[in-house]
């Protein structure tokens, strides 16, 4: 199961909301996701971009 699908659901509406004012941000975090089983798996820069998105520091928060 990709991370996109481990996504909680309150950050899917999150990355929902966004989507409207940073398209590009959020295809290339989503593309990312669903590319990657595992948070360690993810480029340092799309940590970054996720706890910009999210207003956080944790990258393993975000996912069952």
């Amino acid at each position: 199961m990709t991370l996109i699908h481990r996504l909680k659901p309150h950050y899917k509406e999150i990355l929902d909301n966004k989507n409207l004012k940073y398209p590009t941000l959020v295809g290339q975090v989503s593309s990312a996701l669903e590319n990657n089983y595992n948070v360690v798996d993810l480029r340092y820069e799309t940590v970054l971009d996720l706890n910009a998105l999210f207003n956080s520091v944790s990258p393993f928060n975000y996912f069952d």
